[in-house]
């Protein structure tokens, strides 16, 4: 299951500093943003070229084929919010092929404590009938919870489909009547945690937004300013969950079809050595190997001071400020850790009993993504303890078994013909085994898929730079253990082959330094306020110089939504 052949496009590349061509844009990062603002520049009729140091594209969005033929996704992301951005529709990105499964129920809440699991639907009173089965006494908090920061949540996904000018969010202010905004005002001054606590006073309900929320940025619930972490029951609610069939690949795919198909180029493979100004515009990129490339417009779509401090070759004085800035700013480091794993087992938590699913409607809880919740506090203890070179014992986890869902990503039959794996991984036999090696790349075709699936257990809080170090910590098989206690006997047995892809991995193989994936803090009001006017208006002082991608407004996620907003900036400064 390789990824279409339109998606590259080769461009005569001399060497000796001769020009190789010249375009109107060039798109540096193949990631799904940078991919979106070239799509949207491409058919706008700009001449667009995207450059992207890895083989294929769609960075953390995107999927890989590995050990078994299993299809993995790079992160562990289900897809909302890209699906109210108006990416989809408006690239037509369904003509290149992108179709998407609903996932109902979408959230499995499984706390560590050994307390009953809960299931989270997009409707709201199946949510609601769920709640009163196992937490009956949170039901009147949730339902005062849905009608205060639903429409919150609404116009959050508003905020984010623009520029985040004065007169741009009052615009979208008026068009939703102000519902939402005084919820919103309150959330981006006050915790996550203090947000919940309103609502809830179960941890099997508070744990969960505080995993999907603050815990995904590196951070406790109890921080200052995290209040729209609170938000994760109310954007359910507001957006319904999906997986591409194909696993997660299959949109950067379709986006990356839709780029060529505009009549844009895309090169893998290349890394850029320098963005060139000589003290004036932007006037175009020096690849490693000399080669100069030519452009009117450069945007930047991987970290920002990757962008504007280590690429960006003699600014002019207009900069100067911006880039120091950056420069003095610290670099943020890792700490989220990703197991692909192949099981002939399937994960089934404890608790979770047959007449409670019969009594929702539903036949297979494994179609949801499981949120593993520890307590706020532990949470907290968690954020902590990364900062300190530690692993909590047990530590906030997202986990998911796609081929559930979607066959298609499962291991073949033919299960080592071919197998292929990304340079990160090393496969493991079984959960006790070590240093098991893998083949090279290989090709799905039309192999049939086998009995076993696809496991995938992200885990937070898991730092770059671990005490001790990685090599040889046993922490990926710990997690693996710890997670097997919370299921029916059989799983940890179950597990065929393994891989942790961990922030050192990051590192090496998504120019993400010290693994870390930067990310724009902070919501639509602090986008409206804040100083770094670069990451919300997406124009640099640098003349045809611009910045997208998950540093940039409104932040990480797969949402389209940075690159969307940047190549309508792009396209206005540039007459389009």
């Amino acid at each position: 299951m390789t990824a279409p052949s339109a998606t590259t496009s080769t461009v005569a590349a001399p060497t000796g500093g001769a020009p190789a061509a010249t375009y109107d844009a060039i798109v540096v990062g193949g990631g799904h943003n940078g991919l979106t603002c070239a799509a949207y520049l491409a058919r706008a009729g700009r001449h667009v070229l995207v450059l992207e140091a890895r083989d294929t594209v769609g960075g953390c969005a995107s999927s890989v084929d590995g050990f078994d033929g299993a299809r993995f996704n790079v992160c562990n992301c289900d897809h909302a919010l890209v699906r109210a951005t108006g990416v989809i529709e408006e690239l037509e990105l369904a003509d290149h092929g992108l179709r998407y499964l609903d996932m109902e129920p979408g959230q499995l809440a499984l706390p560590w404590d050994g307390s009953t699991p809960w299931l989270l639907f997009h409707d709201v009173e199946r949510t609601l009938h769920s709640l009163s089965l196992t937490h009956p006494t949170q039901v009147a908090g949730y339902r005062r919870y849905v009608d205060e920061l639903l429409p919150a949540a609404r116009l959050v996904l508003a905020m984010t489909t623009g520029v985040p000018t004065l007169r741009g969010v009052a615009g979208r202010l008026a068009r939703h009547r102000g519902r939402g905004a005084r919820a919103l005002l309150r959330l981006s001054r006050r915790s996550a945690a203090d947000v919940l606590r309103r609502y809830f006073d179960d941890e099997a309900l508070l744990g969960s937004p505080a995993t999907t929320g603050p815990a995904v940025w590196g951070l406790s619930a109890e921080t200052p300013g995290t209040g729209l972490g609170a938000l994760g029951y109310a954007l359910r609610h507001a957006v319904p969950v999906g997986r591409p069939i194909g696993g997660s690949g299959a949109l950067t795919d379709a986006i990356a079809a839709a780029v060529t198909a505009a009549g844009g180029e895309i090169r893998t493979g290349v890394r850029v050595a320098a963005i060139r100004s000589a003290g004036g515009p932007a006037r175009g990129v020096t690849l490693e190997d000399g080669t100069r490339i030519d452009a009117t417009t450069v945007i930047g779509a991987g970290d920002p001071r990757t962008t504007l401090v280590d690429l960006l070759d003699a600014p002019p004085a207009a900069a100067g400020d911006l880039v120091a800035r950056w420069r003095d700013r610290a670099g943020g480091e890792g700490y989220e850790s990703k197991i692909d794993a192949v099981v002939d087992v399937l994960p089934r938590p404890r608790g979770l009993t047959d007449a409670y699913l019969a009594a929702v409607g539903v036949d297979d809880p494994l179609i949801a993504t499981m949120v593993v919740t520890p307590t706020l506090a532990s949470i907290a203890d968690a954020a902590t303890t990364a900062r300190a070179g530690g692993i909590a014992a047990r530590p906030p986890m997202l986990v998911n078994v796609p081929s559930v869902l979607d066959p298609t990503v499962g291991p073949r039959d033919d299960a080592h013909a071919g197998a292929g794996r990304p340079p990160d991984a090393t496969a493991t036999s079984g959960p006790s085994a070590g240093g098991g090696g893998a083949s090279g790349p290989g090709d799905v075709g039309t192999a049939t898929r086998g009995a076993g699936h696809v496991f995938s257990l992200e885990v937070l809080f898991t730092p770059y730079a671990l005490r001790g170090g990685w090599a040889g910590s046993g922490e990926p098989e710990r997690w693996l253990a710890a997670f097997a206690e919370l299921m029916e006997p059989g799983f940890l047995e179950g597990v065929r082959a393994w891989r942790n892809v961990g922030p050192e991995d990051y590192e090496r193989d998504f120019s993400m330094p010290r693994g870390y994936a930067s990310s724009f803090a902070g919501g639509p009001l602090t986008a409206l306020l804040g100083r770094d006017r670069e990451l919300t208006r997406y124009a640099t002082p640098v003349p045809g110089l611009f910045l997208t991608g998950a540093g940039t407004f409104p932040g990480a996620g797969v949402s389209g939504a940075p690159g969307r907003n940047a190549a309508g900036v792009v396209l206005a400064a540039t007459g389009g």
